[in-house]
């Protein structure tokens, strides 16, 4: 992702988080490098169609517990 759409996510997690919002995204793209920003960004939920590829990248990854 371009560094100025990370900064826009950023705020976009900040924002809901501040207040006491989950934030999931729909449509997004659905592979291992938007799932690792996605994580590494603290956004709440992915969406995916693909749940055992991304029950191994949560394995591999160990951030959040399943």
């Amino acid at each position: 992702m371009p560094a100025d759409e990370i900064s826009r996510l950023k705020q976009i997690v900040a924002k809901a988080h501040s207040k006491g919002c989950r934030l999931r995204f729909w449509g997004s793209p659905d592979n291992p490098d938007f799932w690792r920003e996605l994580n590494d960004d603290d956004v709440d939920l992915i969406n995916t169609d693909k749940l055992a590829e991304l029950r191994e990248f949560f394995e591999s990854n160990h951030k959040h517990d399943l």
